[in-house]
């Protein structure tokens, strides 16, 4: 028996993964070092650019 396979799109892993990058940042800028921010300047784009392609597939 076949289960239901459901299609799973890898640009939504990718954006769980640039948001817990980006809670580990924080995390880490807040509780040990302030140079964790820095990874901010690169997860925060690329979530918008994530964010505005799906929008925009989704109209």
């Amino acid at each position: 028996m076949r289960r239901k396979q459901e299609r799973f799109s890898a640009g939504i892993s990718f954006v769980v993964v640039l948001v817990l990058v980006s809670a580990i940042a924080l995390e880490q800028g807040l509780v040990s070092n302030a140079k964790w921010y820095h990874i901010l300047w690169l997860t925060v784009p690329l979530l918008g650019l994530c964010l505005y392609t799906w929008r925009k597939k989704m109209l």
